[in-house]
């Protein structure tokens, strides 16, 4: 629930950043956003050990902070 909340958050201030509605696609958007922990990203991306995950991430695609250590990621 709290994945669904937080997208719905980020998704509805996209709305209003860019001044139009959002169609709401749930089947695509649940193709297209995973929740995971850092360490289910470091390890489904590869990153380097040396990389912090979220920013890596944040430099190539959206990331939405769930909790402490559950984000969605928006795949690419």
């Amino acid at each position: 629930y709290d994945g669904q909340r937080a997208l719905f958050d980020y998704l509805e201030q996209y709305s209003e950043d860019i001044g139009a509605p959002v169609d709401l696609d749930i089947v695509s958007y649940c193709c297209e956003w995973q929740q995971m922990t850092r360490a289910e990203i470091k390890e489904q991306y590869n990153i380097p050990e040396d990389e912090e995950a979220i920013d890596w991430l944040n430099d190539r695609t959206s990331v939405i902070r769930v909790s402490d250590d559950s984000y969605l990621v928006h795949e690419f």
